[in-house]
């Protein structure tokens, strides 16, 4: 062709290169316009101009005719009319085209391939090549970009001389043409030969990157990778996604007087209670006192249990949102930090949304401004200012990358975003950037990453501006103060308030007698139980086993009791969600008058799960579980007397708890209540609340001396970060890892059952275990669907499917059932008979039981 169009080349099916292009122009601008980065993030080098050079030379590769004819081949089939694409151009690229461009674009391989040769094009592109470590980072987020960041190493083929076959074929067979015809009005230019791109990357150039990367010692070049990354990704997926491009990078400031408001909506304006005086006043200093230290980075919340931390975190979030949103008005008007709500498990998510979703429901402005996220989650139907449902693909890409202004999501979800090489995972890295960040339970992080995650969260202060608040009745000693950022408490920055916040409790007691004196044995162990439900007839019980199999023995031997007036009550990791949500609410019900409650559980029950029950028995763990399980206990002091927490002894604790962490608890707790003995009112064996807040700093102190600062994980992590060996750092932190096989079951028993909540379209229906999964059925079995359709499909339905799906250790699963199992996400069993039927491993009112175990009968 002797004329050149930018609107020639194809990019999908229904759509232009050129305009794809600038649609991911618009959507990365947005992204990045409502941002205030530190300088030092990028140095000289401006951000908005490296933006736009990953913009236009990612997909600088589809200008080749090996993709244009394999593209252009998909739209005749998929858009026979040609909307949105020059009609002549598709209608006649194969004919024009040479059989060997024909045969290759068909079958596919690296040629058709288009990141690569655009990585190396970019390099020819930028106008300063000074930092060569942020050009090498510039080609990788490009030749990346359709999969995940890999590490920066010399056994990694980069250099042109890997890649001289590749480059001559795809350089000769480029639409330079066309393709200048897009760059003509956005000021990038691009070499005119082969040579000069060859020259500007050679392996040389990047074995001396290599080189440099050994030496650094700072967090810098990674967070340059993967906020580019992350950037790039955003403006890519939000073009496919996003018809309404005014959805990204908007937040919206929340009141600052909501969470008074809600409060005096709940509660009313008096104050009665010692408790609710209590909270009143840590809610008032930890206002004030935000107000007067708005400039730091880092925040603590520490409060005794049942103290309002919830509503005390909401409201700090909401007030250094606003403080922010002020101090950046001069450089950014538009930014507005988001407010990203952590939380250690799934369980207790939909529980704390669901008090936000009644605090936003006061302002009319902030419909449609609250996502969850995580993978039992329905998507948010709206978002404020758009009054449609959201699609599916809008839907999708708003909660996956956090652009609402508030998101409840888990630590996982967080703190595997910080530190990863994942593309899907990293897409919403970039949305981190001035965002308050709120970590609820922060003990709940393993100590032994510690370090790595201290030096990130201050590595994202410094240069993304993220300020965070961790909220907690037992601060973990997280953040290092070598890494030379404070953190602050709030309700008290002397912390003389905090140790008198937790010394005037009164509401229970540490019993450590059992631990001390008592017997090992489960089967010992359930008689003292069931001697004390009969002894003390007016309390209520709560029973914390470390792993599922106790607590199902104990469970069964309790309820096999029959006690009058009580109600027996299972809950563990063991039943399915559905059955653990109907539990849980029942807890928190008042019992009937003359009926108490016994609920023997494992840890699901410590962290969030707002329950309160009159005595707990807690097998021994470390402290931190300890500290969680006694805000189960009397956390309301409804009953005028003190609760018990009586601590006994498990010989399987070091199954599932980190050994060094238990011999720092058993050490911590010896020396306390020797310290206890010279008190004049000692109770032996005994630890009253107040001296909780010296026993936990005990605790945490030592725990980071031998867990955290003595830890190689935490140092091999920072050193795979300062290298960039992405796939390595991923690999190394994982916050859960499982070392034995699960397979996912489905219990099908619509009779027995409660029903699920299915929203789909902006309806909500109940729906019972067999008919979602007929509906599942009905999808997979759609032959006028395509797979994506049917993902998309699945994916609604999602949040209702697994609250009937169980994951079965191996041993629990019967062998016959094992093949089927290992080759699909979950299998069904049901209660008709035969091998699918439940009842041969698994009791709805226990969960799993290997088949040669006692078969339990007692439900609910």
């Amino acid at each position: 062709m002797s004329s050149s169009s930018k609107d020639r080349l194809v990019s999908h099916p229904h759509q232009s290169l050129w305009r794809h292009l600038a649609s991911v122009d618009e959507v990365s601008q947005r992204a990045l316009a409502a941002k205030v980065l530190h300088p030092d993030l990028f140095g000289t080098h401006d951000v908005e101009s490296l933006r736009r050079l990953l913009v236009y030379f990612h997909d600088f590769g589809k200008g080749t005719d090996f993709f244009q004819w394999m593209i252009t081949e998909v739209a005749r089939r998929e858009n026979p009319d040609y909307k949105n694409l020059d009609a002549a151009y598709v209608a006649q690229f194969g004919e024009r085209a040479s059989a060997e461009v024909a045969s290759i674009g068909r079958d596919g391989g690296s040629l058709r391939g288009h990141s690569q040769l655009g990585a190396f094009v970019s390099q020819t592109a930028i106008t300063d090549g000074s930092n060569r470590l942020l050009s090498a980072i510039v080609y990788e987020v490009i030749a990346r970009h359709h999969g995940n960041l890999r590490n920066f190493e010399g056994d990694v083929e980069r250099g042109t001389e890997d890649f001289t076959e590749l480059l001559d074929k795809q350089w000769a067979h480029m639409n330079h043409t066309d393709y200048r015809a897009i760059l003509k009005k956005t000021g990038f230019i691009y070499a005119d030969n082969l040579d000069e791109v060859q020259q500007q990357a050679t392996k040389r150039f990047f074995a001396r990157v290599y080189d440099q990367l050994e030496e650094n010692e700072t967090l810098l070049p990674y967070l340059q990778a993967v906020f580019l990354f992350s950037l790039l990704l955003a403006g890519d997926k939000g073009d496919l996604m996003l018809p309404e491009r005014s959805l990204v990078g908007r937040g919206r400031r929340c009141d600052e007087r909501l969470i008074d408001r809600y409060k005096t909506q709940e509660f009313g304006t008096s104050i009665s209670g010692r408790m609710n005086a209590w909270r009143e006043e840590a809610y008032q200093r930890v206002a004030d006192n935000l107000a007067m230290h708005s400039g730091r980075g880092f925040y603590s919340i520490t409060l005794p249990t049942g103290m309002g931390k919830t509503l005390t975190a909401y409201n700090a979030a909401i007030l250094l949102q606003n403080n922010l949103a002020d101090r950046w008005r001069e450089d950014n008007p538009n930014c507005v930090p988001r407010i990203i709500y952590c939380l250690p498990f799934t369980s207790v998510i939909d529980q704390n949304a669901a008090i936000l979703e009644d605090i936003l429901s006061l302002d009319p402005g902030m419909k449609g401004e609250l996502a969850k996220h995580h993978y039992l989650a329905d998507w948010t139907e709206h978002k404020a200012d758009h009054d449609a449902i959201l699609s599916y693909s809008e839907k999708e890409y708003l909660v996956e990358g956090w652009e609402y202004t508030l998101t409840v999501t888990t630590f996982v979800q967080l703190l595997e975003t910080i530190i990863s090489n994942r593309n899907r995972k990293l897409r919403k890295f970039h949305n981190l950037a001035n965002a308050v960040v709120v970590l609820d339970e922060v003990q709940s992080i393993p100590p032994k990453y510690f370090n790595v995650v201290s030096k990130v969260l201050v590595a994202l202060h410094e240069y993304l501006n993220t300020r965070f608040i961790f909220v907690t009745a037992t601060q973990p000693f997280l953040m290092n103060p070598a890494d030379g950022h404070e953190v602050l408490e709030l309700t008290d920055p002397t912390r003389d308030y905090t140790r008198r916040a937790f010394e005037r409790m009164n509401r229970i007691d540490l019993d450590c007698r059992l631990w001390q004196d008592g017997p090992e044995e489960v089967e010992e162990q359930v008689e003292l139980f069931k001697s004390a439900i009969r002894n003390e007839s007016q309390s209520s019980f709560l029973f914390i086993l470390n792993l599922v199999r106790e607590s199902q023995q104990v469970y069964r031997a309790l309820a096999a009791e029959e006690e009058p007036g009580v109600e027996y009550l299972y809950l563990s990791s063991a039943i399915l969600p559905i059955r653990r949500k109907e539990i849980i609410e029942r807890i928190k019900e008042e019992s009937l008058p003359g009926v108490r409650q016994v609920v023997v559980s494992t840890q699901v029950v410590e962290a969030g799960v707002d329950i309160d029950l009159d005595v707990v028995y807690r097998a021994f763990a470390p402290l931190d579980s300890i500290n969680q399980s006694a805000g189960r206990c009397n956390r309301n002091m409804r009953k005028g007397r003190r609760g018990s927490v009586r601590l006994f002894k498990s010989k399987n604790a070091e199954k599932i708890y980190d050994v060094v962490l238990l011999n720092r608890t058993q050490l911590t707790l010896r020396d306390q209540l020797r310290t206890e003995s010279e008190r004049a009112d000692y109770r032996a064996g005994i630890l009253p609340e107040g001296r909780f807040y010296e026993l936990n700093q005990s605790y945490m102190r030592q725990m980071r001396e031998a867990v955290a600062d003595n830890n190689d994980t935490s140092r091999e992590i920072l050193e795979d970060l300062y290298a960039l060996r992405f796939e390595r750092a991923n690999e190394r932190f994982k916050l859960i890892r499982k070392d034995y096989t699960t397979y996912g079951v489905f219990i099908d028993d619509a009779d027995t059952l409660p029903t699920a909540t299915l929203r789909l379209n902006g309806k909500e229906r109940q729906v019972n275990s067999n008919e979602i999964y007929q509906m599942m059925r009905d999808i997979l079995c759609n032959d006028e669907w395509g797979r994506w359709k049917k993902k998309q499909e699945l994916r609604l339905i999602r949040p209702a499917l697994l609250q009937y799906v169980v994951q079965f250790p191996e041993q629990y699963l019967p062998e016959d059932l094992r093949a089927e199992a290992e080759t699909k996400p979950f299998i069904r069993l049901h209660k008709q008979g035969g091998d699918c039927d439940y009842s041969r491993c698994y009791h709805l009112s226990t969960g799993y039981f290997k088949s040669d175990d006692q078969n339990p009968t007692h439900s609910f």
